[in-house]
């Protein structure tokens, strides 16, 4: 309740720029174009500072700094300052468990998560050296290890085929390593996959992005700004559906691969892509996740 009073009134103070609360977090944000653009963004952070030692609100200010998001390859140099102290700027900053580059390339992340997965991998199989189900295994490997790998997909997703190849590695070698203690024979990932009735890591990432979709379009987030920003393509004339499949979503060309990666994006053009013939409004959950993992392994 505390939280809830505080956003209702940091609004009255932070005039020029945007801000997203979390909890006891809170992130500040402004495009910025200008010196004056600036000025505006230190303007609220003065007013925040004085609206924090009116109600004897402590800031953390070794946790406070600021990062710059642009693709120019130069920046507009400003200090900004919160209770006349000057903030760090980093240029990379973890945001509810992603790691996000002032460049937004989010390879950082991806490297990051790679590591703690083969570390946690590493754990797994030095604690387990006698265990011989596979079961077991494959349970501790969806638990601890590809967790690490699928939180927030969305927002990551990687599109360049190294980071794709690289965190596809990590299931790979986990399930040669597992089938080769279990049963002492070395076959291919496609067959390993098969046995073990597992989906690709990239397939699973499909599959947690068109899922992510489905709860955007059937209000399952309470997020009304998310669904607003989806735009339907309809089709001048009435198409069957057996001859040709429209898409569903309309999705915006970009000139640049970061256009293409835009998180929102990324979703409509997976369902577009994979799922076109899956009704996302007429399905129920489970039956649509159901459908869509069938799809997903039929593919080649």
């Amino acid at each position: 309740m505390v939280n809830v009073l505080h956003a209702n009134d940091i609004k009255s103070c932070i005039v020029h720029s945007k801000f997203l609360m979390y909890a006891d977090d809170i992130k500040i944000y402004k495009a910025c174009t200008t010196i004056q653009d600036c000025l505006l963004l230190q303007e609220d952070l003065c007013r925040l500072s004085q609206y924090c030692l009116v109600n004897k609100l402590h800031l953390s200010l070794p946790k406070c700094f600021f990062i710059s998001f642009t693709k120019n390859k130069i920046s507009i140099n400003f200090q900004y300052t919160l209770n006349n102290t000057k903030l760090n700027k980093t240029e990379c900053a973890r945001d509810l468990g992603v790691l996000l580059d002032c460049k937004l390339h989010l390879d950082a992340h991806v490297d990051n998560r790679v590591n703690k997965a083969l570390q946690m991998y590493g754990f797994v199989m030095r604690s387990c050296r006698d265990f011989r189900k596979p079961s077991t295994y494959l349970f501790l490997f969806k638990t601890l290890i590809r967790s690490q790998l699928e939180y927030a997909v969305p927002i990551w997703c990687p599109f360049y085929e190294k980071y794709k190849n690289a965190i596809e590695m990590v299931q790979k070698r986990f399930l040669r390593a597992t089938h080769y203690k279990c049963f002492r024979n070395k076959i291919s990932y496609t067959d390993l996959l098969k046995y073990y009735k597992i989906l690709s890591l990239d397939s699973r990432r499909s599959l947690l992005m068109v899922m992510m979709l489905y709860g955007i379009c059937n209000n399952k987030f309470n997020c009304i700004e998310l669904s607003n920003e989806l735009c339907y393509v309809v089709p001048r004339i009435i198409v069957q559906r057996e001859v040709r499949v429209p898409q569903l979503f309309y999705t915006a060309r970009c000139r640049t691969n970061a256009g293409v990666r835009a998180p929102l994006r990324q979703l409509v053009a997976t369902y577009n892509s994979h799922f076109i013939d899956l009704d996302i409004f007429a399905l129920s959950q489970s039956n649509f996740r159901k459908m869509a993992c069938q799809l997903l392994a039929d593919r080649p």
